[in-house]
């Protein structure tokens, strides 16, 4: 029984110790919630909203770094620009010194010549071929020994014939020939290989002349585009810097809030350790209270039984 006794009090005594834990923490605990409602309600009713300062001049400082990337950018495209229409117009300078029309002139003469010279080609290959067919038939004469003999054979008509004719068809071959030789004078004279050179010359300034223009077209579009992103950067800024001053003419207020939102935090975090401990320290007190209970009940049997043996005894 005493041992029980013991057991008993030293229970109740850590009940007490724990109980006063407990109610210690609560009021902690209580007065943690009314110091976050007293600034919760403070915040609400500031008038002026939290401005984030650190973030707006980070933005501020991003969008002039921007602006000025963009801007070295346009500068140097105007630069390639400029020395592109340069160039186009050097190329065109070349271009005018160029006399396409006389080129294309001096090609067609050139191709008509040439198409004449090969016709006349043809015709004195037909003229001597028909010397030579004539020449074979003036050679019967030579193997007719009493050809004149014999004026009125058929063969030996067709030789005297073809005798006569021989003069005639050299005088044309020497004619063609004549033609065909002042025709290749005045061809060389025209130099249509040069005319040709001359024009796949100008061909090819002008294909140059056409890419430069792309690329001065594509620069511009470029610089263009990039000013358009200067000014929406600029737009940006100017309400950054609006916000900028209202964070600057108001900043105590918005210090202000920005102490209590930070102090809310801090409170919050030791209202929530406290809440915790408190609900430890009422599942504890609870149990030892049960325990309690259980000795009391003990203490009061072992007391009953030991009290009970004592009066047995002296009836003995």
């Amino acid at each position: 029984v005493s041992q029980s006794r013991y057991e008993l009090q030293t229970v109740s005594i850590e009940y007490k110790s724990k109980s006063d834990e407990y109610e210690k923490k609560k009021a902690l605990l209580q007065e943690e919630k009314e110091k976050l409602l007293e600034i919760t309600n403070k915040i609400k009713s500031a008038p002026t909203e939290v401005i984030d300062i650190v973030a707006i001049r980070s933005q501020l400082v991003d969008n002039k770094n921007q602006i000025k990337a963009v801007s070295e950018q346009n500068e140097e495209l105007h630069d390639k620009a400029v020395s592109f229409e340069n160039t186009v117009a050097s190329i065109e300078e070349k271009i005018g010194t160029f006399d396409r029309d006389r080129y294309n002139e001096v090609i067609t003469k050139a191709t008509e010549i040439e198409t004449n010279i090969n016709k006349i080609n043809v015709k004195l290959n037909e003229e001597k071929q028909e010397v030579s067919r004539l020449a074979r038939q003036v050679e019967i004469l030579d193997t007719v020994p009493c050809g004149t003999s014999y004026p009125a054979c058929r063969f030996i008509k067709d030789a005297y014939a073809a005798k006569a004719n021989i003069p005639s068809k050299n005088d044309d071959i020497s004619f063609l020939d004549g033609k065909k030789v002042e025709l290749e004078k005045l061809l060389d004279s025209l130099s249509a290989d040069s005319a040709k050179e001359q024009l796949t010359i100008l061909e090819k300034l002008e294909d140059k002349r056409k890419e430069f223009l792309a690329a001065t077209d594509k620069a511009n579009i470029l610089i263009s585009k990039n000013k358009a992103i200067i000014e929406s950067l600029q737009s940006k800024i100017e309400l950054l810097e609006i916000r900028e001053t209202e964070y600057n003419e108001n900043k105590e207020a918005i210090e202000e809030i920005e102490k209590l939102t930070a102090l809310k935090g801090i409170i919050q975090a030791r209202a929530n350790t406290l809440e915790a401990e408190v609900n430890k320290l009422d599942s504890e007190t609870k149990s030892i209270y049960k325990k309690i209970g259980s000795l009391e009940q003990k203490v009061a049997s072992l007391t009953e039984q030991q009290e009970g043996n004592i009066v047995t005894g002296k009836q003995m």
